[in-house]
């Protein structure tokens, strides 16, 4: 009677796999971990690049 039925399960489905492969991809890996960043270290660095370029801006500029 419902002929989008299948197709609705088959989608389920898919998207349950996704969120396992999600899942298993973000669990801990010992060959990544410790070459994640913090985001205040990056910020940081961000921050340090930003002044760096307008210090030599600063210097260059008559």
């Amino acid at each position: 009677m419902n002929d989008l039925s299948p197709s609705r399960d088959c989608a389920i489905a898919r998207l349950t796999d996704l969120r396992a492969a999600q899942a298993k991809r973000d669990e801990f890996d010992p060959r990544i971990e410790p070459f994640r960043i913090s985001p205040w270290v990056a910020r940081g660095v961000e921050f340090a690049a930003c002044a760096a370029s307008v210090v030599f801006a600063w210097s260059v500029l008559p």
